[in-house]
């Protein structure tokens, strides 16, 4: 599985579920951008565009492409795709992930391209300046299977005062052998799991409309967004299918779910230091 750079993560580390704004792929000019991606499964044939969302925090900006592939593809497919870039300037330096293409065209083609763990990365240079894209697919089928936790060890053991609260958010406890399965329809997000676990739970989340989540609160209790100092809030990892838990480089609503995953939301009280992901 492809190791994430946990610096450019720095932004994120508190809240990866922030605003996010879809905008066609013709609408950016700029030298490092790109027209459109499209994606095509080896198997069947079947191919989907993706379409392109960004977030911007603290004045950076994030880009992430998504597709979601017809319902008739292979899960096996995502470990092997193609991938076609068009509109991009002819003399920038394009790849995905260890693959490079040749300048001197607006189109690249890359094959073998694999979604199938996380995602692939697109990578723009042009004058001295780099972009970055991530690439996710999905499967369409009715309704995928996640399972998903609330874990707040951390706001517990910093203080008797915020245990309280500590014990009635934790859901279904701090215990991360144990999770609330859910059902949820295809192309959905962590973001989309999320909520449904609060609405079945008496949970009330803060800034979920707005792709922030800046508190959680149950029976009256809250934890947020330096509760317990001000390095602490959410953040949310996701273990695969098959896979090892790491800290995704983008907001919970651009996260699409592929089935399989398991998903933690744990509240930090040192930007992530004592979940295993510190800067």
């Amino acid at each position: 599985m492809k190791i994430f750079k946990r610096l450019t993560a720095l932004v994120l580390a508190l809240t990866l579920v922030l605003g996010m704004t879809t905008i066609t792929a013709s609408a950016a000019s700029d030298n490092l951008a790109i027209g459109s991606v499209t994606l095509t499964a080896p198997t069947s044939g079947n191919s989907a565009a993706a379409e392109l969302k960004t977030v911007t925090v603290g004045g950076v900006t994030r880009y992430t492409y998504n597709a979601k592939l017809p319902s008739e593809t292979a899960t096996s497919d995502l470990k092997k795709l193609k991938v076609v870039l068009t509109g991009v300037n002819s003399d920038a330096a394009v790849s995905i992930d260890s693959q490079t293409s040749a300048t001197g065209s607006t189109t690249r083609t890359f094959n073998n391209v694999d979604v199938s763990a996380s995602s692939a990365t697109i990578s723009v240079t042009y004058g001295g300046k780099t972009r970055a894209y991530e690439l996710t697919a999905t499967v369409d089928a009715t309704e995928l299977t996640v399972e998903i936790g609330i874990r707040t060890i951390n706001a517990f053991n910093y203080g008797t005062q915020f245990q309280a609260a500590a014990n009635v958010i934790a859901v279904p406890s701090n215990d991360k052998t144990q999770y609330i399965q859910l059902q949820l329809s295809a192309g959905s997000t962590v973001m989309d799991a999320l909520k449904l676990l609060a609405s079945d739970n008496d949970i009330q989340l803060t800034g979920a409309d707005n792709n922030y989540i800046s508190h959680i609160a149950r029976y009256g209790l809250s934890l947020g967004e330096f509760t317990c100092g001000g390095m602490s809030g959410w953040m949310y990892t996701v273990i695969p299918q098959g896979g090892e838990e790491f800290l995704p480089m983008y907001g919970a609503a651009q996260y699409y779910l592929e089935g399989g995953e398991k998903i933690n939301w744990q509240y930090t009280c040192n930007y992530g230091a004592d979940i295993g992901f510190g800067f």
